[in-house]
C-alpha cells in the first residue's frame, strides 16, 4: 500500500511547527544542497516540489527523484550528501541540524519507526525509479510514473503535472522526443489535456493507473 503525504512527514524535533516561522523559499531551479557537500543538516519540504540530481563520471546529468511537501531529505552517505538537491517549482522549506536530528533519535523510544519515517522518501524515491525503468514500452513506463505523482499530489482529482518534459525524460530514461510523443498519444485518447509545452494537466488519473498496470 502506498503510503501517502502525510505519512511521510515527521516532526524534526518538538517544537517543530514554531520552525515554519523561519523556513527558507526557493525559485525553480534553484539548488538545496549540492552532491558531495558537508552534510550538516536535513530538510524538509514544507511546499513545492524537489528533484534530486546526479552526475555521471562522463558528466552526464541525471534525474533520479522527485520529492514532495512533507518529505524530509538530505540523509548524507558518509558525511557528504548524496545528491543535488533543485527546486522544480517555487519551494519552501525549513531545516535542522543533522546532529540535533542524531540526538533527538538516541532520545527517541520508537526509534525504528523514528528512523524508517525520515529515511522512507529517500528510499522509495529510489525503489520507485527502479520500478519504473522495469517497465517495457514508453506508454506504460510513462503512465507509471504519472499514476504514481497522482497518487502523491493529487488526492484522485485533476493534477497539474509540477515538472518539465525535460525533467521527465531524464528521469525515465527516455529521450524528449519520445516523452513528447507519449502524452500526445494520451492527449489523442482524453486522459491528459496539454495547456502548453510544460503545462500538461492530467485529466483521468483512474485511467492512467489502469493503463500502467497492463
Amino acid at each position: 500500500m502506498r503510503l501517502g503525504i502525510s505519512d511521510n512527514v515527521v516532526p524534526l524535533h518538538g517544537d517543530f511547527p514554531d520552525q515554519r516561522l523561519h523556513m527558507t523559499q526557493l525559485t525553480p531551479g534553484q539548488t538545496l544542497f549540492w552532491e558531495g557537500d558537508e552534510a550538516n543538516q536535513l530538510f524538509r519540504i514544507e511546499s513545492g516540489v524537489v528533484r534530486s540530481v546526479n552526475f555521471s563520471a562522463e558528466g552526464e546529468r541525471q534525474v533520479t527523484g522527485f520529492f514532495f511537501p512533507g518529505d524530509v531529505i538530505g540523509l548524507p552517505r558518509g558525511h557528504d550528501y548524496r545528491y543535488t538537491a533543485e527546486a522544480v517549482t517555487e519551494v519552501s522549506y525549513s531545516t535542522q541540524p543533522l546532529k540535533g536530528w542524531s540526538e533527538e533519535m538516541r532520545c527517541t523510544r520508537d526509534l525504528n519507526d523514528a528512523l524508517f519515517g525520515t529515511v522512507q522518501p529517500e528510499l522509495e524515491a529510489g525503489y520507485m525509479r527502479s520500478l519504473l525503468l522495469g517497465r517495457q514500452g514508453a506508454l506504460v513506463r510513462m503512465c507509471s510514473f504519472l499514476a504514481d505523482v497522482c497518487a502523491r499530489i493529487g488526492n484522485g482529482e485533476e493534477t497539474v503535472l509540477p515538472m518539465p518534459q525535460t525533467d521527465i525524460a531524464a528521469y525515465l530514461a527516455m529521450t524528449p522526443e519520445t516523452v513528447c510523443r507519449t502524452f500526445r498519444k494520451l492527449k489523442d485518447i482524453g486522459t491528459v489535456r496539454i495547456e502548453k509545452h510544460d503545462c500538461i494537466r492530467i485529466l483521468e488519473p483512474g485511467r492512467i493507473a489502469q493503463l500502467a498496470s497492463h
